[in-house]
């Protein structure tokens, strides 16, 4: 099977140039719907998102929060534990694959911590 050449694979994709709220324009004019990622959520191009958010990552971009913190994580937590009266914390994640690699390795660390290896 033969390597495709750059130009034939940039045919064959979307090579998007500006999006607002769900849709998404492409260099030759095209609109395509995004149903993928957070954009179901909260749309793109949303400002009264992306201020605050970009406000709030210049004075702290996120990191690590195991065993640290700051006071909007915090405030955050506060709320959500206070709508989960079950729970008494969280963890927070930057995306799914990071949630199950931390939950597999917390599961891990519980049963070597009781003996169970396998």
């Amino acid at each position: 099977m033969r390597e495709l050449e750059e130009n034939e694979v940039l045919q064959k994709i979307i090579i998007s140039e500006r999006s607002n709220s769900s849709w998404v324009r492409d260099k030759k004019g095209n609109h395509y719907n995004n149903i993928s990622n957070a954009v179901l959520s909260i749309g793109s191009g949303q400002e009264d998102i992306m201020d605050p958010a970009l406000t709030q990552y210049k004075k702290l971009s996120t990191g690590i929060l195991m065993a640290q913190g700051h006071d909007k994580a915090n405030e955050l937590a506060k709320k959500l534990v206070k709508k989960m009266p079950r729970y008494n914390m969280l963890f927070y994640s930057h995306n799914g694959t990071g949630t199950l690699e931390t939950a597999l390795k917390i599961a891990r660390k519980h049963f070597l911590a009781k003996g169970r290896s396998e």
